[in-house]
């Protein structure tokens, strides 16, 4: 699993929430033949005003490191270590700034986003 701490997504990895162990048999990937696309999806944070301003953290975003596919992915978020909502589906272009996801931390609690799912788009 690929949480934002543990940078690029890795078959077998496990959150590192609290609730790692008890989502790990949810949320573990099927072995796959091939390239893993989850493998070019990346976590990281940048500097954002409004988030230092408003909440004293810095933004979330998500980038597709694959050269050239494009690749659908779907996540879960949590606050706090518990899971807010249901799946999140998008589609990530290669290349490019990468996607924001949110502030890292929401009325002083941390914010995290989990991939659940990835595949190359075809």
């Amino acid at each position: 699993m690929l949480s934002y701490r543990e940078g690029r997504l890795r078959p077998g990895r496990f959150l590192t929430c609290s609730l790692g162990p008890v989502l790990a048999g949810v949320l573990s990937f099927p072995a796959a033949a091939g390239e893993d696309a989850g493998s070019h999806l990346e976590f990281f944070t940048q500097f954002d005003g409004r988030c230092q301003g408003l909440r004293r953290g810095d933004i979330r975003m998500l980038r597709n490191t694959h050269p050239s596919r494009a690749i659908r992915y779907r996540m879960v978020r949590f606050v706090s270590g518990v899971r807010q909502g249901g799946p999140i589906a998008g589609r990530i272009d290669p290349g490019g700034e990468g996607e924001r996801l949110g502030c890292s931390i929401i009325d002083g609690r941390e914010q995290v986003w989990t991939i659940i799912k990835a595949d190359y788009e075809t």
